[in-house]
C-alpha cells in the first residue's frame, strides 16, 4: 500500500507540473503551488536512482530489515553503513561543499557532472530513457541493482573490496546521469506546457501529448531566443 501510494504521489506532481492552463499560466498561487511541488519532485527524482532507496534487506540479522542498508555495518574510512556509502557514490564524490554554494562548490559540481555526461552520454542511455515518467519503473531499476549487486558482493560487517566499490561507481555513475537526464526532461516539460499555456490563450486546454523530442527543440530554441 505505501508503495503504491508513493508511486501515486509522484506521478500526480509529475502530472501537476506538466498540466498547465491559462488560468494557472497567470495565477501567481498556482505558479507558487507547482514551484513547491517542484522542489519535491526534484528532490525526490534523484533519491529513487540511489539504489539503496528502493530497498532493503531481510535476513536473520536484519528480521524487519535493514533500513535500506543504514542498518548493514561495513568497515571503511569514517563510514559505518552501506546506506551512507553508496551515499557518498562509494566515497568517490567528495562532499566539501559550503552553502548557500560559493564559486569553488560550483566548480566541483560542474566539475563532476561533465565527468559523468562524457562517460553516460544522453545518446548512450537513449534505451533506458524510451517511455520514460515510469517512476515505479526508475524505483524498480534501483531495487534490480540491489538485488544483483549491491547486497550481494559485500559482507555485513565487512570492508568493501577493491572490485565493489569500482564496479559499483559505475553504477552510481550511470544512475546519477539517469536521474539527470530525466529531471531535466520534467523540467523542459513543465516549461513547455506553462508557455504552451500563453500561446493558447483561455479557449484551449493543453494536453500533454508532444514527444519529448519536440519539447527539447522547442525549449532549445527558446533558451536561446530564436523562438
Amino acid at each position: 500500500m505505501y508503495f503504491t501510494n508513493l508511486i501515486l504521489l509522484k506521478e500526480n506532481s509529475y502530472h501537476s507540473l506538466v498540466d498547465w492552463s491559462f488560468d494557472e499560466a497567470n495565477n501567481l498561487n498556482q505558479q507558487f503551488e507547482k514551484s513547491y511541488i517542484l522542489s519535491y519532485l526534484t528532490h525526490i527524482l534523484g533519491d529513487i536512482h540511489q539504489p539503496l532507496h528502493a530497498c532493503a534487506l531481510i535476513n536473520n540479522a536484519h528480521p524487519s530489515g535493514d533500513m535500506g542498508g543504514n542498518l548493514f555495518r561495513i568497515k571503511y574510512k569514517t563510514m559505518r553503513n552501506l546506506h551512507s556509502f553508496w551515499d557518498s557514490v562509494l566515497d568517490k564524490v567528495k562532499d566539501g561543499l559550503k552553502m548557500p554554494l560559493d564559486s569553488d562548490g560550483l566548480k566541483l559540481l560542474d566539475s563532476y557532472t561533465e565527468n559523468i555526461m562524457n562517460e553516460y552520454t544522453r545518446e548512450s542511455l537513449e534505451e533506458k530513457m524510451e517511455n520514460d515518467y515510469r517512476f515505479k519503473d526508475w524505483i524498480m531499476e534501483s531495487w534490480e541493482h540491489c538485488r544483483d549487486f549491491v547486497y550481494k558482493k559485500i559482507e555485513d560487517g565487512g570492508e568493501p573490496s577493491k572490485e565493489y566499490i569500482e564496479e559499483g561507481f559505475k553504477i552510481a555513475k550511470e544512475r546519477l546521469a539517469l536521474a539527470g537526464y530525466r529531471l531535466s526532461n520534467v523540467l523542459s516539460q513543465s516549461y513547455y506546457y506553462y508557455l504552451k499555456a500563453f500561446e493558447h490563450g483561455p479557449s484551449k486546454l493543453m494536453t500533454m501529448d508532444a514527444p519529448q523530442s519536440e519539447v527539447n527543440t522547442e525549449m532549445t530554441k527558446f533558451l536561446n531566443n530564436e523562438a
